[in-house]
């Protein structure tokens, strides 16, 4: 999704997306060629995985054998284009630099990283990671390789760029439009936890809820169960008009990933559940500096923090105006206009 992300900027610079996948589900194929896209598959590996780094298993193969057919089909799409293609972005957990290394005799490479694990033979290196500095990656990457590191380089689409204020209605008798989106799988169903603590929150009877979720969620009948004992809620299923839902809530209560950086462009205060154990750095960062509250994980939802949270927000409109310009200060959605920036004014300096 940030790789797209990035087409969608992509195309104001006619530069325009091809994407290699050995799998690509329906909706990302719409979305590709909505963007003028080109889909290229790629052989499945015979291989072994590797156990180089700590996510290899994802691969489901060896980084050279994957490398290599990689290498031979970009060869093969350039020779269709009379070119070699501008940039080629990678964005995998199992990568590293040996693939790139191979990659790059046909272009200059992106890549895209957050766990600072591996070593990598890159011209460009983006980490969005709140809190992170060049220094995480010293001795990981060539001294000539570009580093974008930080929330500001965060790769949104368009629609979470815009300068529209969030308007809130502070007082205690007006109704508070919470979201609820905690990831399009929720495999773990924490979304009807959420939906159950919040019938012990002092606001109860002033919220209205919106849960956002995905069809590959397999507890939508579970949480449609527990909206139902809500007067004024609604569950919305595969939504497209993310920033929009966004705009029109007051406060969140969301997983960490991409979303955070939507939010803060947005505008949008949010309370964080952590889904997973590699997610909790990053929200005590975004906690010490009062940009959001931890208030749980999968198995337990704090209703006190949600509500301190709440009333933090409600004691003025000064109060969450400050909050929200807080927000904004660490990502302004313009992160991809920022990557490409980087890359274009390089090709040109080396050209």
């Amino acid at each position: 999704m940030r790789c797209l992300a990035l087409a969608e900027w992509a195309l104001e610079e006619d530069i325009f997306p091809v994407l290699f996948t050995r799998s690509c589900p329906d909706f990302i194929e719409r979305k590709l060629k909505a963007l003028k896209g080109v889909l290229v598959t790629l052989p499945e590996l015979k291989g072994e995985p590797d156990k180089s780094y700590p996510h290899s298993i994802w691969l489901k193969g060896s980084e050279l054998e994957d490398a290599e057919y990689t290498y031979q089909k970009l060869v093969e799409f350039a020779d269709t284009q009379a070119k070699p293609p501008l940039f080629v972005v990678v964005d995998h957990y199992a990568l590293g630099a040996p693939w790139e290394r191979r990659i790059r005799k046909v272009a200059p490479i992106l890549v895209i990283d957050d766990l600072s694990d591996r070593h990598h033979e890159c011209d460009w290196l983006l980490d969005q990671t709140f809190g992170k500095s060049e220094l995480d990656y010293l001795d990981l990457v060539p001294s000539n390789t570009s580093l974008m590191i930080g929330s500001r380089f965060a790769l949104l689409r368009k629609e979470f760029c815009s300068n529209i204020e969030t308007e809130y209605k502070c007082n205690n008798e007006s109704l508070i439009n919470v979201l609820i989106s905690l990831g399009g799988a929720d495999k773990d169903n924490v979304t009807t936890n959420v939906l159950k603590a919040l019938k012990f929150s002092s606001y109860y009877e002033q919220l209205r809820i919106t849960c956002v979720t995905s069809s590959s969620n397999p507890h939508i009948k579970t949480v449609k169960s527990e909206l139902n004992n809500h007067p004024d809620s609604r569950l919305l299923v595969d939504v497209n008009n993310m920033a929009e839902i966004m705009r029109e809530s007051d406060f969140c209560i969301g997983a960490p990933g991409s979303t955070t950086w939507e939010r803060c462009a947005i505008g949008l205060p949010f309370a964080s559940i952590a889904i997973a154990d590699n997610q909790l750095d990053i929200l005590k960062n975004l906690e010490i500096r009062n940009l959001t509250v931890l208030a749980g994980n999968i198995h337990d939802v704090s209703i006190k923090k949600i509500d301190g949270f709440i009333g933090m927000l409600m004691a003025s409109a000064s109060s969450y105006r400050t909050h929200v310009q807080n927000m904004k200060a660490i990502c302004d959605g313009l992160g991809a206009s920022k990557v490409l920036a980087e890359i274009i004014k390089d090709k040109y300096a080396r050209n």
